[in-house]
């Protein structure tokens, strides 16, 4: 029996090395172990040997603290003394290991420092990009009130006012061009970002208009840039850095004119979209929502809305064919150009000269009417 427990002893540990913890992303070993101990604990009580290694998010709890450790197995494999979790570690974050050495005292004394590992975060691949701006067209009003930017993936909001940037002729960042809305102009599905300039520097007579002057110049070319630390709802970044660069024109200081938007007429009984064209762009968001269409009956018709590139042609695909009757478009007088220039009212005043045409009474709506067929 000495003679035993002198080899028990004098076999604790495997070669020169001491037993120590070591980690991998899936599971944790304690290594070193001598053959003779190994096959001591692989001969233990299970609901004992399950205690031997706990893992615990860092840090480990204090001797008199009752906290639940990681769920998992142990058991020897091989040469070791494995600790595999029932569900993966946690990434980013750090865990600590336990040996329980307590445990097998009665076969002498092993002595294993605690180890605090951490699991590093996967690298997410970058899906989301820039598939979209609005306004698109190659030229802009000087007084551009909004820019859309549209995104192929549901993105992370907050972070958006450090990723955007407005770039000059030169390349470099124009100063503070966008107002800081918190929380951030996102649509539900936070696929759509509004770009709002600064109103205070648009507007005429108002203090940031003469202290800073215009976001924009006339006849200048701008780069709109997102970087690609911009980051999805995952937390993954952009595929790519995006960049659309623009030229402005003059400002627009008038209101669209309704009365000379033009219909073309579909077929009875077809599909066909029915396209509205109007006497300038109108912005993209409030032309999608603002017009509808009523049918014959008085009621809503659905239809699918999509905006031309040039932000002129707005077309109706309906949902069922064009029966015959009368329709209209009733338009809602609130809705804008891209300066932001209402039917009835200027975005853009000079406050002083207080300059202001009279609004028009008659309701906007549009009179068309699909003709009965054979």
């Amino acid at each position: 029996m000495i003679q035993l427990l002198l080899f028990l002893l004098s076999g604790m540990a495997g070669g020169d090395e001491a037993p120590r913890l070591v980690h991998h992303s899936d599971r944790v070993e304690l290594v070193n172990l001598s053959p003779t101990l190994l096959e001591q604990i692989s001969r233990m009580d299970e609901d004992l040997r399950q205690k031997l290694l706990s893992i615990y998010l860092a840090p480990a709890p204090k001797p008199d603290e009752k906290r639940p450790s990681i769920l998992g197995t142990t058991g020897v494999e091989g040469n070791k003394l494995v600790f595999r979790p029932n569900f993966p570690f946690y990434p980013g974050h750090d865990h600590t290991a336990l040996f329980n050495s307590d445990l097998i005292a009665r076969w002498g004394a092993v002595n294993v420092q605690p180890l605090t590992f951490k699991i590093p975060k996967p690298e997410l691949p970058s899906i989301a990009r820039v598939v979209d701006i609005s306004p698109n067209m190659e030229t802009v009003p000087s007084n551009l009130l909004r820019l859309y930017v549209t995104f192929s993936h549901t993105m992370r909001r907050g972070n958006a006012q450090a990723a955007v940037r407005l770039l000059d002729e030169n390349g470099e960042p124009v100063r503070a061009p966008f107002l800081n809305v918190k929380p951030e102009l996102w649509d539900p599905e936070s696929k759509r970002l509004t770009l709002l300039f600064d109103p205070g520097r648009i507007k005429r007579g108002l203090v940031p208009h003469k202290q800073m002057g215009p976001p924009l110049l006339p006849n200048r070319t701008y780069t709109l840039e997102i970087d690609r630390s911009l980051t999805d709802a995952r937390g993954a970044p952009l595929a790519a850095t995006f960049r659309k660069t623009f030229r402005t024109g003059p400002t627009d200081r008038k209101s669209p004119n309704w009365k000379a938007w033009t219909p073309t007429i579909p077929g009875q009984d077809t599909r066909n979209p029915l396209h509205l064209t109007f006497d300038e762009p109108l912005d993209q968001a409030l032309a999608l929502r603002m017009i509808q269409i009523e049918d014959p009956n008085g009621n809503p018709k659905p239809c699918a809305k999509s905006l031309s590139k040039d932000g002129k042609t707005l077309s109706f695909s309906p949902d069922h064919p064009w029966q015959p009757g009368a329709y209209r478009i009733h338009i809602d007088p609130a809705i804008e150009d891209p300066a932001g220039n209402q039917l009835h009212k200027l975005f853009d005043v000079d406050m002083q000269a207080q300059d202001q045409s009279e609004a028009d009474p008659e309701p906007p709506v549009i009179h068309f009417h699909i003709k009965q067929t054979s």
